[in-house]
């Protein structure tokens, strides 16, 4: 696992010597993002398979006022993906399968058009299917409706396949419904009775199984967001994200699995591998992301982080493979409207960076006088063909880049703004002189894209 190791050994030798932050500053940062009276999440960090930290904060159900508990059990949308694939190398791994085999060779009179697709292609997401499951069009009138995995998958096999497999990637929740197919024809049973034997079972994950409309006990209650104002979530049938989007799990299962996985106890290091390298299109250029995963970095370390949604719930996980650390936020909220949403992703980075003692800002809004304004707005130019600009009226901060909407942008110290509900900000240097720069920093990354101040 070469390219999962830190780059620089003295960031390592740091923070293995920051020890362990202490309970209390979890908690201030989950309390950050959640109230006690509306949607709320439930967080885990764990290191080595040990606990360090699990609690949550909201409610459960805001009609019937009940709290949120660590072991509440939560829709996980496409974290469910990370099964598919592992289902499919467990099987290539028993010698069943091959991830060249092409897919015709599961799904009979499919015609990609384009070329050949392989399973590998599916699991990339480069196979070239695009399907319209997640457009706004398919969830206002599709999403509700019965279906089977057979039906869905005769639905989408043909005139659906837009360009060459591997000459780009392109997000497809079917292709992964075409492998949970795979999965069930070789190994003779169901999606869930595979994964239940192979996965489930082994791990002790009890509270973890395909969604279904039969009662599930301890499961919270999804919601989405008009303006601010939580409401329930729309109707959706998840059999059309059938082992794409359909799992239901709690931190704690999700935790047992991440470990597991990440220390050779699911696939052999072969597979492991397989799983984890980033995906090579054709034309050479390495992806910022393996099948399922995306690899990244926070400051110096590399990650391993994933997202899920569906409607009414939210998720995401970052693990830390040097020092077998992962981290998971479930949510029971989605940001399909936007409003009082805040993403997993942003919860999980705050208690990462906690955990790693990153030197990031504070993200508390200070005041700032209208006079100091001038010290801050104008146009910056990043390259030849981006301009960020901060504006100041009716006593707010915005941001805008090239003609894209503005976002209020909210001023905190050290001459810095960042974006509410999330950890992206930026700093502008040298205030007041005419070669001043916006710095911005995106999740977590300790290198800035720097903007000059454009001629006026």
């Amino acid at each position: 696992m070469n390219t999962l190791k830190i780059i620089s050994t003295i960031c390592l030798l740091i923070f293995s010597s920051l020890g362990l932050t202490n309970q209390s500053s979890f908690e201030e940062d989950l309390r950050r993002f959640a109230s006690n009276d509306s949607v709320g999440y439930s967080v885990l960090i764990s290191q080595s398979g040990k606990v360090l930290y699990q609690d949550a904060f909201g409610l459960a159900n805001i009609e019937l006022n009940v709290p949120m508990q660590p072991n509440h059990i939560f829709e996980i949308g496409s974290l469910t993906k990370q099964f598919t694939a592992v289902g499919i190398l467990l099987l290539a791994q028993d010698g069943l399968l091959s991830l060249d085999d092409n897919i015709s060779k599961y799904i009979p009179d499919i015609t990609t058009t384009k070329s050949d697709v392989t399973l590998k292609h599916l699991l990339g997401h480069t196979s070239g299917l695009v399907d319209p499951i997640n457009t706004p069009e398919f969830l206002s009138t599709r999403i509700q409706e019965s279906v089977s995995l057979e039906t869905l998958i005769a639905q989408f096999k043909n005139d659906h396949w837009q360009y060459v497999a591997g000459e780009q990637a392109h997000y497809s929740n079917v292709g992964y419904s075409m492998l949970a197919w795979v999965i069930e024809q070789v190994s003779g049973g169901t999606y869930e009775t595979f994964l239940n034997e192979r996965i489930f079972k082994p791990l002790k994950m009890h509270h973890t199984s395909q969604a279904s409309f039969k009662l599930t006990t301890a499961k919270v209650t999804g919601y989405t967001f008009d303006d601010s104002e939580p409401r329930q979530h729309d109707f959706v049938n998840l059999n059309w994200g059938y082992a794409a989007a359909d799992l239901l799990s709690t931190t704690y299962d999700l935790s047992l699995f991440s470990h597991a996985l990440m220390q050779g106890k699911v696939l052999n290091q072969a597979h492991l591998q397989t799983l984890l390298s980033p995906v090579i299109l054709n034309d050479g250029v390495q992806s910022l992301g393996s099948f399922t995963y995306s690899l990244s970095r926070i400051w110096n370390v590399e990650v391993i982080r994933m997202s899920g949604s569906t409607l009414g719930y939210s998720s995401h996980s970052i693990y830390l493979p040097d020092t077998d650390t992962f981290i998971i936020a479930l949510s029971n909220s989605d940001g399909v409207n936007g409003g009082g949403w805040i993403p997993p992703a942003t919860v999980t980075g705050k208690l990462a960076a906690t955990h790693l003692a990153l030197p990031i800002p504070n993200y508390k809004k200070i005041q700032l006088s209208k006079q100091s304004a001038t010290g801050y707005i104008g146009s910056y130019q990043l390259d030849d063909e981006t301009i960020r600009k901060l504006s100041f009226y009716d006593g707010k901060y915005y941001y805008q880049r090239n003609d894209d909407p503005k976002y209020e942008v909210i001023p905190m110290e050290n001459n810095s703004f960042y974006f509410e509900g999330s950890l992206n900000y930026f700093q502008i240097n040298k205030v007041d002189t005419e070669k001043r720069t916006m710095d911005f920093y995106y999740f977590l990354n300790n290198q800035a894209e720097v903007a000059l101040l454009a001629d006026e």
